[in-house]
């Protein structure tokens, strides 16, 4: 329940859009599961895919701020994070209407791995809060974060942290 709860919540705050799953120790390097793989790209080994630790610290400091504006029912802000169009907003935001209080906790970002031209970090969150009527939720995963490092055409914004959704 908890898991599934936390899925639905990323896929329709996410909406298809081309911006974002249990705990990882951040000082392991995580491995792009296959699924997240896009197409045509393969997965790294560890050997060629570390980069700076200080980047998964850059990835959950956007998770942050993303959610400090969920938290905080600035949901533009948040969408305005995931997508640069306006379609898909009104769901985004409905999604938020039946909860009273939403919190989330960060844990620390796993380092940074490569793939097909784009560094990935997984961070892990936990979800909590009340609904309205007072019944508590809670749910964890985590988010996976990306951006383009070595892609030729990138755009300014796939150059910057941004929660991919797949």
């Amino acid at each position: 329940m908890r898991v599934s709860l936390i899925l639905l919540c990323l896929s329709v705050a996410g909406c298809g859009r081309d911006e974002p799953a249990p705990p990882v120790e951040s000082n392991r390097t995580a491995a792009v599961p296959a699924s997240n793989v896009p197409r045509g790209e393969t997965r790294p080994t560890p050997a060629e895919s570390r980069t700076d630790e200080s980047a998964g610290r850059d990835a959950a400091a956007v998770l942050r701020r993303y959610y400090d504006h969920i938290e905080g029912g600035r949901y533009r802000d948040a969408w305005a994070m995931r997508s640069e169009s306006d379609e898909g907003y009104d769901r985004f935001e409905r999604n938020f209407a039946g909860y009273d209080r939403y919190k989330v906790s960060l844990g620390p970002a796993t380092r940074p791995v490569e793939a097909g031209g784009w560094a990935y970090v997984e961070v892990p969150i936990q979800i909590f809060g009340t609904m309205k009527g007072g019944k508590g939720f809670g749910s964890v995963g985590n988010v996976t974060m990306r951006k383009a490092v070595k892609v030729p055409d990138a755009t300014p914004r796939q150059r910057r942290w941004h929660i991919y959704t797949g």
